[in-house]
This record gives C-alpha cells, structure tokens and sequence, in this order.
C-alpha cells in the first residue's frame, strides 16, 4: 500500500474510533444516568489530556526521528531512539501518574468542585503510563513505516474501551445503588457508575499496550535492523536523544493540550465559579453525554466524507499543482458546507425528536443545549479540516498559535458568560461557539494565503444556506404533523429522508453545484443520480 494511501486510511481510523467512542458515551448516560457520566467526564478528559499529549507527542517525536535516520541509513541510531523513546515515555508516564495521585484530592475537591468523582482518578492513574508508553513504540512502527500496526492498536483500544466501559459502568452502577442505600446518599450510586466506566479506560490501555508490546517484539528486529545494510557509523549518546526527543515533542503536546483543555476549562468554570446550582451535575452530565456527543459525531462523520479533498490538495501542492490544489481546497470548502449547514439545520428542528427516540426521558433544557450546540457544527467541521491540512503541510507552529489565540478569547467570553451573565451551560456552548469560530476563520485565512485562494462565497455559503433552511423549514412543518400521529421516533425518519431528497432537490435547483463537482465522489454521484432522476441536470 502506497504511504499516501495509508496516511489516508489513517486519519479515516482515527475519526471511526472517535465516533465509536462518542456513540459509546451516548449509550453511557442510558446505563448510568448523566450524573454519573457528569462525574466520569472530568477523569476521562484528563486522562486524554494528560496521557494523550505525552503520548501524541512522543509518538511524533519518535517517528520523525526515526524516519530521519532510516532515510540517512542510521540503522544503528534508529534503534536508539526506538529504545530511548520507551525508556523516555516510562518515565513521562509515571511522573505523570504520581504527580496525579499527588493532586488528586485538591483537583477534585478544591478545584474542579467534583467531590464524588474521585472514585474514577484511581484506574485512570495506572492507566495514563502505560497508553504513553504505547505512544512511544507507535512512534517506532509510524517511523519505519508500518501504520498498520497503528491503526490496529487503534481498534483494539477502542473497542475494549466501549464494550468493557458499558459493562462495567452498568454492574458498578447496580452496586453502587447498595452503597447509596447504606449511606442514603443515592449520589455515591452515580460515583460507583463513573468508576465502572473508568474501569474501561485502564482495561483498554493495558490491553492496547499488550498488543504493542507482542508486536513490537516480535517485528522490530525485521522492522529496523534487518531493513538494510548500515552505511553510518555516527551514534548519538543517550541523553542527546532524550533531549531531542523532549524538544521534538513539544509543538505536538503544546497542540494537543490546548484542544483538549476546551472541556476542561469548561468543567472549571461551571463548577468553580458558576452558579451554585444542585441540579448542576445533571444538566453538565446532558451536555456532555449527549450533546457533545451527538455534535461530535456529526462533525467527524462530515470530515470523513470530505477528507479525500485534502490529500489530493496537499499531494497538488508537493507536485507544484497549485491551480489543481486550489479546485481541491474549494471542492473540500464546498463539501464541507454543504453537509454542515444542513447538519445543523436538520438537528435544530429534529433536536427533541432524536432525544427523545435515544432516551426514555428527555428534558427541554437538553434539546436546547443540542440546537445551540448544533451551531458550533458550522465551524467545528472546518476547524477539524484546516488543522489537519497544517498538519499535513507541517505547519504545526501556526495551528498552535491559531489555537492559543482562540482558546484565550475562548476563555474570555466563557467567563463573561458564566460568572458575569449566569448563563451556566449555554454559556459554555457559546463560548464554545466562539472557539471553533475564531479558529475556523484564522484557520481559513492563513490557508488560503499559503494556496494563493479566493473563496467563492455565494453559491458554496449563500446558495447552500437557503437550501438547508428551505428543506428544514418544510421538515419542521411536516415533523409537526407527523410527530402526534406516529411517534417522534417514526417521524424523524420520514422527515430526515424527505428533507435530505428535498435538500439535494432545492440545491440542484438553485445551481449550487456543478456535474463535474458531484462526479469525484460516491456521495457525488448519488446526488447525480437523483437530479438527473428528476430533470434537474
């Protein structure tokens, strides 16, 4: 398989496992009730904070490192960094656990205001040493060029996430109705939930980094040592690669860190310097179970549709194709438009369908949240492409930058929003909102600088706008009629179908695409078919 191929392959793995992962937390709320997910939420975002980081960026580190001396015939050196990149992320990683367990009681009672959410900190601990460590010999297989063993141990991680997580979220949760029953206190039931679910995120490490252990041993020798004749006799000293390894990492980490401190800070200033509110761990356990949740897969879905634009701009712009990678970027631009306004659209109005087909129960505040939430789509779906175009052109100083600036504003706005203005949930979204926003158009602005690209802004924003509010519109009517007579759930699928062959209808209609657009895709070609089916092209 060709490198590019399998560099395509990987981002596309890399978004089915986060969709997997979000569709693992929808079913969590079901099994453990959005307080206890409200308590799971802090252990698990500070485990990808904190794991994640160190792991991406010695991942990164090591397999640049590693490709370097491949390429240089460094056979020798090569299997230093592979060694020293293990040794050095053993270490990150147990630092990391122990400053933890260190902290644990003042994050959670003094800082983030979570006092029941303990129980989760210790299996995440244990967990955070060895899911860096993984990301040390992932950084080995990505720098020989075996990404297939990565995106492997992708699989099994997710997987034994989510299947073990709802397992043991759901038995911890029934015993933890007995502990409430002997405390009287039914809030340590919703505790023993979130520890369950913990549970998964340990058993997913471990057994994530059996699997890169077996391989690793078992292929490293074929991998590296048996790859070539070693031409170079320069060996650089232990400390020389821990150093740059350590200084190679920090652009990555510094990324990584500041995207997933979004829900973090998030959590902070809901619980810290919020309301006072006793329903608060409900109402923040129904934004993040649901609907980041839900957003969440919508956003990734659409990036995996539009992600073959991408490459093929990039791969125009290292052929010196700049008139080809311009098509591409608007191609992408447009795609992602088209799927996300009507994304957005079609969940405003279907927002207390869909809660209510998922959940038995569902309150208004919650299907508020989601057509709120449903706005950050719009930007959320850019941010996700741009990014990955910085990094694929190795620009990720600039995407850092675009992110700190983003996130400070962020930060801002949230607290205005919350301490000033009360607004407590809706003013994380909006905050939120702003986010994504800022950093859609920096993202944008900088991109189209580098391809030298003047966006097309009616019939790629203008045309498509007006097509998804025209097909939203006349699917709320017709949810309104429908949702009395057959259910909210029967009716959201005869609304969502009618609606999207309404959309594609309105959108040929109005000319907001050409044929030789909708030919490069299988998505494309379905919307080909049906406008030729009606007359329309």
């Amino acid at each position: 398989m060709a490198k590019g191929s399998r560099r395509n392959f990987s981002f596309i793995i890399l978004m089915i496992s986060l969709i997997v992962i979000l569709i693992s937390r929808v079913i969590l709320v079901r099994l453990i009730g959005s307080k206890g997910v409200c308590f799971f939420s802090l252990s698990n975002e500070l485990f990808f904070l904190i794991a994640g980081a160190a792991s991406y960026a010695i991942e990164e580190a090591a397999s640049s490192m590693i490709e370097n001396r491949m390429n240089r015939q460094q056979i020798t050196n090569a299997k230093n960094v592979a060694l020293y990149s293990i040794v050095y992320a053993l270490i990150v990683g147990v630092l990391a656990g122990v400053i933890l367990l260190s902290l644990m009681n003042s994050l959670v009672n003094g800082f983030f205001n979570l006092h029941l959410s303990y129980l989760s900190y210790y299996f995440i601990i244990p967990a955070i040493p060895m899911f860096i460590l993984t990301g040390a010999i992932k950084g080995y297989f990505k720098g020989v060029n075996q990404t297939a063993v990565i995106m492997r141990s992708q699989i099994v991680f997710v997987v034994v996430y989510s299947v073990t997580g709802l397992i043991f979220g759901f038995v911890s949760m029934n015993y933890g109705r007995r502990v409430s029953e002997l405390l009287r206190n039914e809030e340590f039931s919703y505790s023993y939930g979130a520890m369950g679910a913990s549970i998964g995120l340990l058993l997913a490490s471990s057994a994530c980094l059996l699997h890169m252990l077996v391989v690793y041993f078992l292929y490293s020798r074929r991998t590296v040592l048996g790859v070539t004749k070693e031409y170079s006799k320069v060996v650089d000293s232990p400390m020389q690669i821990i150093f740059n390894l350590a200084a190679t990492a920090l652009i990555p980490f510094a990324l990584w860190v500041v995207f997933m401190l979004l829900p973090i800070i998030n959590i902070a200033l809901l619980f810290k310097t919020g309301a006072k509110d006793y329903s608060l761990d409900f109402s923040y356990g129904e934004y993040y179970g649901k609907t980041t949740s839900i957003t969440g897969i919508i956003v990734l879905l659409i990036s995996v549709f539009s992600y073959a634009y991408i490459r093929k701009a990039i791969g125009a712009v290292k052929r010196e194709e700049y008139r080809n990678a311009r098509e591409k970027l608007k191609a992408m631009i447009h795609r992602c438009a088209t799927l996300s306004l009507y994304a957005a659209a079609m969940l405003v109005i279907l927002a207390d369908n869909i809660l209510d087909t998922l959940y038995a129960s569902n309150g208004e505040s919650t299907a508020l949240y989601l057509q709120i939430q449903a706005l950050c789509i719009l930007f959320a779906v850019y941010a996700v492409m741009f990014t990955e175009m910085m990094i694929s052109m190795q620009n990720h100083v600039f995407a850092l930058g675009i992110a700190a600036v983003s996130m400070v504003v962020h930060l801002i706005v949230s607290i205005v929003f919350v301490s000033t203005f009360k607004l407590s949930i809706i003013g994380i979204i909006l905050g939120n909102l702003i986010f994504f926003g800022m950093y859609a158009f920096i993202s944008f602005v900088f991109i189209s600088r580098a391809f030298q690209y003047t966006q097309e802004w009616f019939r790629t924003f203008v045309v498509t706008m007006i097509s998804a509010l025209i097909s939203a519109l006349i699917g709320m009517l017709l949810n309104k009629v429908l949702s009395p007579l057959v259910g909210k759930g029967i009716s959201l699928v005869i609304v969502l179908i009618s609606s999207t062959l309404l959309y594609i209808v309105i959108i040929l209609a109005l000319k907001g695409y050409q044929e030789e657009e909708l030919e490069e895709s299988a998505l494309g070609r379905m919307v080909l078919a049906i406008g030729r089916a009606v007359n329309l092209i």
